[in-house]
């Protein structure tokens, strides 16, 4: 039996999990290969229909063996020295405290045991003295550099902090609080990197700051301080999505911005706060880049030199002004493509577009997008539709728009299912829609048949049910034809929803499962953007109508469990289940590994005051097993035991604070061990 160096599972600078965890399951689900769905609106529940069973032959079977390969991630090692004297220290020397992916029983031979350490810091500012007072504070996080896991150690305030946490290698994290006024604005920057926390550590950090101050020049001129036509300048270390720190409005400012920053490189970025007629109105672009050098107690200054650029041009569909109603037309948008962001530049009602700018320059450009808002019999019907090909310079933006000329078709035609003409029933509607890309519009009820107006392209065809009591399918975006409507295929369309009913027993790991609301979980098959909700555990059977001919995957998701029921919150059970002809077999089986014997000890005489939780992650390989995935509470340290109760595979055990307290690690979700659970090691 193998013991576990717990140091060496908590996770050092390395890796990832070692290799050796790749698992292969049996072939997939046999059936009919079908087309490719795109995107789409999702809603794993909240359909209706009954869930009982009708007689069938038998098709194929879902079970854990049909689950799709999962794998680990292979381990890297990064440089790092193991503190010995309690002063921590870095360095460059290898060092890998990767984990094996051990079976359960093997992981847990012998208790698994905590291992707590104290921190001990002693904050300056530029290397002296500083107030310390709620105008002068923040918060010191130490977060690991594997597993982004953080421990909160405490208030710069307070100037000398004590905290205890789990062994790792960490950079030490600065992030201000709002109140701050001379220490750094940063929301989150790192101030060290590489601490090594394998012993208690004790040591001075320093937050060095530099007061930056940023002229803002839009086509050379300071824009002017004003309540009802302003906007925002912040900066990031990690783009668009990264920790923004604010450095001011131009509504109180105009052109000139002041704040402490500790020095590093930024990107610069502006964000309409108010528009009005003056400032560009995009809803957030990059601007500039800078590098703030440490000069620590010194000013850095430095100008943001932005162009802009006035967005003239007249609107016309089909050669013709659109009508001026705010019941029938739709919005047109620029989408910045480095930030994401998405601004609305015109509306149809108007006619044209007048009276904004953007900014330009070299870190933008742009795409073009329409958007129905509400519509009636003018106004096309797509929810994103792309106006110009590909990416679009500020200054060729421009030009695209002096005259946008939007073509459109009228689509029509009818629907039938299975052949038949259906109904109106209000317990069977359904939709057709249409997509292309992100693009997305209804273009007629199942019932009533086809008509709407779209801008001239081509699209997918897709059935979405809006309530269905077994006579229509469950799919929330089916596909039915990959080109139902191109330039060519506008009038007399006509489409067919062939289904399959889908039903079959289903069972917990062989068992017939409670029929508890208390251990209760939902079956759901996935395609892309299509999903289809089968029913619930506890029901103990299963009957739907999904439009046939497409392949998904088979998923479980907890809605209660007392360790009857696996507590994943989302797991593949299965995957290729290809949905085939006009009946369909299909037996579940949700499969559970249920133990209580594990367990975790704090270290020797250490009385926590506060609470940690345990939590099992789901590793699928994918993302890494440090990102995401589904977790599942199985333990605190108020206990000695672990209450396992998942579906089979490979999980990263974590252990996260609670509630605070005297002597508890103060870790978020500090890595313990991988662990393989009711599957052998591969």
């Amino acid at each position: 039996m193998l013991s576990l160096d717990y140091r060496m599972a908590i996770g050092g600078v390395v890796a990832l999990l070692s290799t050796g965890c790749m698992f292969e399951g049996d072939d997939p689900v046999e059936g009919t290969a079908g087309a490719s769905a795109t995107a789409g609106d999702t809603d794993p529940g909240g359909t209706s229909g009954d869930d009982g069973t009708s007689g069938a032959t038998s098709d194929t079977s879902v079970s854990a063996s049909d689950s799709a390969s999962s794998t680990a991630p292979t381990g890297t090692e990064t440089g790092g020295t193991t503190d010995t004297t309690g002063e921590g220290t870095t360095g460059e020397e290898p060092m890998s405290y990767a984990p094996d992916c051990e079976p359960l029983d093997v992981a847990f031979a012998d208790a698994m045991a905590l291992e707590v350490h104290t921190v001990t810091f002693d904050l300056t500012h530029n290397d002296g003295d500083y107030a310390g007072s709620g105008l002068d504070n923040g918060y010191i996080y130490l977060v690991n550099e594997v597993t982004g896991d953080r421990a909160r150690i405490g208030q710069v305030k307070t100037k000398k902090l004590v905290a205890p946490v789990l062994a790792g290698v960490y950079s030490i994290v600065y992030e201000a609080a709002a109140s701050t006024m001379t220490m750094p604005r940063n929301a989150s920057v790192v101030l060290e990197e590489g601490l090594a926390v394998f012993t208690d550590v004790s040591r001075t950090v320093d937050i060095p700051s530099v007061d930056v101050k940023l002229t803002l020049k839009l086509d050379g001129k300071e824009p002017t301080p004003s309540p009802v036509d302003s906007a925002r300048i912040f900066v990031t270390q990690g783009g668009p999505e990264g920790e923004r720190t604010y450095i001011g409005s131009t509504a109180q400012s105009g052109g000139k911005f002041s704040a402490p920053l500790v020095p590093g490189d930024y990107e610069v970025f502006y964000e309409s706060e108010r528009r009005g007629a003056g400032l560009p109105i995009n809803a957030l672009a990059k601007i500039a880049e800078l590098t703030v050098p440490p000069k620590a107690g010194d000013a850095y200054e430095t100008t943001a030199a932005v162009k802009t650029h006035a967005l003239t041009g007249a609107i016309k569909f089909n050669g013709v002004k659109p009508p001026s109603s705010s019941y029938d037309h739709g919005l047109i948008y620029v989408r910045d493509t480095m930030s994401g962001a998405v601004t609305a530049i015109g509306d149809t009602a108007n006619g044209a577009i007048s009276g904004v700018s953007v900014i330009g320059g070299e870190f933008t450009s742009y795409e073009l997008f329409y958007a129905a808002d509400k519509i009636s019999e003018f106004a096309p019907a797509n929810r994103w539709a792309r106006l110009a090909p590909g990416e679009v310079p500020a200054e060729m933006l421009v030009d695209e728009l002096a005259t946008l000329a939007i073509e459109t078709v009228d689509v029509t035609g009818a629907v039938k299912v299975d052949g038949a003409d259906p109904i109106e029933d209000p317990n069977n509607r359904g939709e057709l829609l249409v997509g292309a890309d992100e693009d997305r519009a209804v273009i007629g009820e199942i019932a009533k048949g086809i008509g709407q107006t779209l801008i001239k392209g081509s699209y997918g065809v897709y059935f979405r049910h809006e309530v269905s009591d077994g006579g229509l399918p469950v799919n929330t975006f089916g596909l039915l034809e990959s080109d139902g409507v191109t330039d060519d295929k506008v009038d007399a369309l006509a489409f067919n929803v062939e289904t399959t009913l889908v039903h079959g027993p289903i069972t917990v790991d062989g068992a017939a499962p409670p029929d508890s609301v208390y251990s209760d979980g939902r079956l759901i098959l996935r395609r892309d953007d299509d999903t289809v909700y089968l029913g619930n555990t506890r029901h103990g059977a299963f009957s739907k109508r999904i439009v046939r001919g497409a392949t998904y995957d088979l998923y479980y998701a907890v809605e209660s469990t007392d360790g009857e029921v696996p507590g994943n919150h989302e797991v593949r059970l299965a995957s290729d289940i290809k949905i085939v002809g006009a009946d369909l077999m299909l037996p579940i089986d949700v499969p559970l590994v249920h133990d209580t014997s594990p367990q975790i000890t704090v270290p020797e005489g250490e009385d926590f005051g506060g609470e940690g939780r345990y939590v099992l992650r789901k590793i699928d390989g994918s993302e890494g097993p440090y990102v995401g995935g589904d977790e599942i509470v199985v333990g605190s340290t108020e206990g000695t035991n672990l209450d396992i109760a998942v579906t089979p595979g490979t999980y990263l055990l974590l252990y996260r604070m609670e509630t605070p307290g005297v002597g508890t690690p103060t870790n978020e979700g500090a890595a313990l061990a991988c662990v393989v659970i009711g599957e052998e090691e591969g």
